[in-house]
């Protein structure tokens, strides 16, 4: 079955519950955690993007500024292969140690004031990741009772994208 739809939209009207035994394989030139949260969050809260503080950018590897108040990091300082296995703790590339675990890392980085919310994504397949929904469900929780400033983050092994935002009131 082919379906052709906006796949955030696909996604909030797909994606029901955290129990949900699917894997999201977010291929889309989109941060899909970002976007589906500020999809799900109620009508009265307003998404702000925010820039990342510089302190913090500074501490990601290899980082690249994406849009507003969007990055993307990585361990790699090259381009990795599409069917990489990412499995154990050795570079299939190069062969060393991986620096990091890109997920763990995010996820322990110290910023005073601010909520750091990590989806990890998992190696479904060589150069396949998948999200699951109770992972996406959770950061959506916690976007909802937590305050503001705020980064989600989508991060496997070795890659991460960010975005740093607030939650307005529109009321």
């Amino acid at each position: 079955q082919v379906i052709e739809a906006d796949g955030i939209g696909f996604l909030k009207s797909r994606l029901v519950s955290p129990l949900q035994k699917q894997w999201i394989v977010a291929a889309a030139p989109v941060h899909v955690a970002y976007e589906w949260v500020r999809a799900c969050l109620p009508g009265n809260a307003r998404v702000e993007p925010q820039a990342l503080a510089a302190e913090l950018a500074g501490r990601l590897p290899n980082a690249m500024r994406g849009g507003k108040g969007q990055w993307v990091a990585s361990n790699a300082d090259f381009i990795c292969p599409p069917d990489c296995p990412e499995s154990g703790s050795i570079c299939c590339f190069t062969g060393r140690k991986r620096p990091r675990n890109m997920h763990a890392f995010i996820r322990h980085i110290h910023a005073p004031g601010v909520k750091i919310l990590v989806v990890r994504s998992y190696q479904l397949a060589s150069g396949v990741g998948g999200l699951r929904p109770r992972d996406l469900f959770e950061a959506l929780h916690q976007i909802q009772i937590a305050r503001s400033p705020f980064i989600l983050a989508t991060a496997c092994k070795c890659q991460a994208v960010l975005n740093s935002f607030n939650i307005k009131s529109n009321c």
